[in-house]
Parts: structure tokens; sequence; C-alpha cells
């Protein structure tokens, strides 16, 4: 009996040892994986100002490309205001040229 509780402490000596052994690879493990989560925070963050900075050039992209838009559809309106008075000078010029032909035949 004495050799049997011997030969319990000694397992539970070495049980514990073991139990040691495994909780200090359980804090390295999980001292590693707290480094590897802060880690993936930090180029979390970074991504997420790379995502903020596109999204900030693209708000200013698409508002210059309204100022564009809106220079473009004025622009095209004063063309086709200046169209439209060249059509109207033109037609009075015409009417001219005729009034002029006229009267220039019932003077000869």
């Amino acid at each position: 009996t004495q050799q049997q509780l011997k030969a319990a402490v000694d397992e539970l000596k070495s049980n514990k040892t073991s139990i040691e052994q495994t909780n200090a690879s359980l804090k390295r493990m999980g001292e590693e994986l707290r480094q590897q989560i802060a880690y993936k925070q930090e180029e979390l963050a970074e991504f997420e100002e790379q995502i903020e900075k596109l999204q900030q050039g693209s708000e200013t992209h698409r508002e210059e490309m309204n100022t564009l838009e809106t220079t473009l559809f004025t622009r095209k309106n004063k063309v086709s205001e200046i169209s439209s008075q060249l059509r109207v000078m033109e037609d009075e010029k015409c009417k001219q040229l005729n009034e002029m032909e006229a009267y220039g035949s019932q003077i000869s």
C-alpha cells in the first residue's frame, strides 16, 4: 500500500508537471495570439483609413464631374443660343439680299 501510495504521488507530481507545462505553453500561445490580433487590428485600421481616403477621393471626383457636366451643359446651351442668333442673322441677310435684288431688278 505504501508503494501504491508513492506511485500515486509520483503520478500526481508528473501530472502536475505536465499541467504546468501545458499552462506555460497555453500562455505563450495566448500571448502570440494577442500579438497577432493587435497586428491585425492595426492592419484593419490602415485599411479603413485607405477606404475613407478613397471614398473622399471618389466624392471629390464626383463633385468635379458634376461641375464639368454643369459647365458642359451651360456651354452647349450657349452654343445653341449663338447658333440660333446666327440663323436669325443669316435669314435677315438673305431677306436683305432678296430685297436688294428685287430693288435692283426694278431699277434696271
